[in-house]
C-alpha cells in the first residue's frame, strides 16, 4: 500500500470512531433524558395521587376524580391509583366503571388487598352476595392483619344466614384479633341473631371495654342486657349515654329508660322520664308514651293520670286496643263495670287477638257476677295463649290486679 493511501486509511478509520462514539453518547443522552421524564413524570403521578386522595377524603369527588386521572394519565402502572378511581366511582355511583377500575388494579397487582376488599364492597352494593364473599375472604388472605377485611366477610356470611360460618371464620382469624373491637363487636352481633342474648351482652361490653368511646357498641349492649332480662344494668348504661349531650334528646333511649325502670318498679322514676317524653309537641302525639304512663299510672294508683292517659291514647289511635284498655282499667277502678266492659269490647273489635282484652273482659264479668260469660271470656283468652299461667288462674277463680293486664309496647 503506498503512503498515500496508508494515510487515508488512517484518516478514515479516525473519523469512523469519531462518528460511532458520538453516535453512542447521543443514545446515552436519549436514555438519560427518558429516564429523568419517566422519574419526573412519577414524582408528578404520586403528587397529583395525593391530591386526588385528599379531595376524596374531603368529599370533593369531582375534583378527585380530575387528579386521580391526571395521575394515572402520567403513570398508569400504579395499582392504587386505579383503586382510588374506583372508589370515587363508586360514590359516584358508577359501579360498572368502578368493578372495572378495580379489574385494572389486580391486573397491575394481584396480591392488592385493597382492590379485592373493594371489589367486595361494589358487589356488595349490587347484592352480588356470593362475589362479594370471595372478595372479602381473598382480601383477608392477602392482608391477615387487617380486621376490616375479616369483618367485611363475616358480615356477607351473616347476610347469607350462614351465622355459624361468620363466628368460625373470626374466631379462626387470629390471635392477633382477640383484643379487637370490632371482631368483639361482630362476634356479638352474631350472638344476637343466633338468640344467645347471654353471650351477646359479655361479647358487647369486651368490645365497649376496648373502645370506649364507640358508643354504638354501648347502644347494642343495652339492646342484649333488655333482651337477656339484665335491666338494672341496660338502664345504668342506658342513663350514661342520655346524660351525654349529643344523646339527651334520643326519644328512643328514652323509651328503653322507662322500660328498664318499669320492669324494676321503679315507677316515680319512669313517670318522670314519661313525663318528660308526654310534655313537648313530639310528645303529644306519642301513644306508646302514653301508654306506658298510664301503665304506671295503674302502678301507682295514680288514677287521675290514669284518666288522662286513656283519654290522650284513645284519641291519638282509636283504632287501638291499648287505649280502650287503659280506658276499661280506670273505669274498673272507679267500680263503673259496665261502662267498662264496653271500653274493653271496643279494644276486642280493634285487635280481636288481644289476649290482655279477653282477660279483662272476663275479670269485669266476674264482678258483675257473670260467672259463665266469665269462663268464656277466659277460655277465649287461652285459646290465643294456652300456655298464660294468670288466665288458668282466672278461670280457676283466682283474682289478679288491674296491672296484669295493662297493656305494654314491643319494647318491654
Amino acid at each position: 500500500m503506498s503512503r498515500k493511501n496508508a494515510r487515508m486509511l488512517l484518516v478514515s478509520l479516525v473519523c469512523s470512531a469519531g462518528l460511532l462514539t458520538g453516535c453512542t453518547q447521543s443514545s446515552r443522552n436519549k436514555e438519560y433524558v427518558s429516564t429523568a421524564k419517566a422519574k419526573a413524570d412519577a414524582m408528578k403521578a404520586g403528587t397529583e395521587f395525593q391530591m386526588a386522595h385528599q379531595a376524596f377524603l374531603a368529599g370533593d369527588l369531582a375534583k378527585a376524580r380530575t387528579k386521580v386521572e391526571q395521575s394515572l394519565s402520567l403513570n398508569p402502572n400504579v395499582a392504587r391509583s386505579h383503586v382510588l378511581r374506583g372508589r370515587i366511582l363508586m360514590e359516584q355511583s358508577q359501579l360498572g366503571p368502578a368493578l372495572e377500575a378495580m379489574e385494572m388494579a389486580k391486573a397491575i397487582s394481584e396480591e392488592s388487598a385493597e382492590a379485592w376488599y373493594y371489589e367486595g364492597i361494589v358487589f356488595e352494593r349490587l347484592t352480588r352476595r356470593e362475589r362479594a364473599l370471595n372478595s372479602f375472604m381473598t382480601a383477608a388472605r392477602l392482608d391477615d392483619t387487617n380486621a376490616g377485611y375479616h369483618i367485611a366477610a363475616a358480615e356477607v356470611f351473616v347476610d347469607l344466614g350462614r351465622y355459624n360460618d361468620a363466628e368460625e371464620f373470626l374466631l379462626n382469624a387470629g390471635s392477633q384479633f382477640e383484643h379487637n373491637s370490632g371482631v368483639r363487636h361482630t362476634l356479638g352481633q352474631i350472638a344476637m341473631l343466633q338468640g344467645d342474648f347471654v353471650r351477646a351482652a359479655v361479647l358487647f361490653n369486651e368490645a365497649r371495654l376496648l373502645a370506649p368511646d364507640e358508643l354504638a357498641i354501648v347502644e347494642d349492649l343495652v339492646d342484649a342486657q333488655i333482651r337477656s332480662n339484665r335491666f338494672n344494668d341496660a338502664e345504668s348504661n342506658l342513663s350514661r349515654l342520655l346524660s351525654r349531650t349529643d344523646y339527651k334528646d334520643r326519644r328512643d333511649l328514652q323509651h328503653l329508660r322507662a322500660n328498664c325502670l318499669i320492669e324494676l318498679d321503679r315507677f316515680s322514676e319512669a313517670r318522670q322520664v314519661l313525663m318528660a317524653l308526654t310534655n313537648d309537641s313530639e310528645g303529644a302525639n306519642d301513644i306508646d308514651a302514653w301508654i306506658k304512663l298510664g301503665r304506671v299510672s295503674v302502678a301507682m294508683r295514680d288514677e287521675r293520670q290514669l284518666r288522662r292517659c286513656a283519654q290522650r291514647a284513645v284519641a291519638i289511635a282509636p283504632n287501638r286496643a291499648d287505649g280502650h284498655m287503659l280506658m276499661a282499667v280506670s273505669l274498673r277502678l272507679q267500680n263503673r263495670n259496665d261502662d267498662a266492659l264496653r271500653s274493653v269490647d271496643r279494644a276486642i273489635t280493634a285487635e280481636p287477638k288481644n289476649v290482655n282484652a279477653h282477660t279483662m273482659r272476663g275479670m269485669i264479668l266476674q264482678d258483675l257476677g257473670r260467672t259463665v260469660h266469665a269462663r268464656e271470656a277466659f277460655r277465649n283468652a287461652l285459646a290465643i295463649d294456652p300456655n298464660n299461667q294468670t288466665v288458668r288462674a282466672l278461670a280457676r277463680g283466682g283474682s289478679a290486679s288491674p296491672v296484669a293486664t295493662v297493656p305494654t309496647d314491643g319494647n318491654d
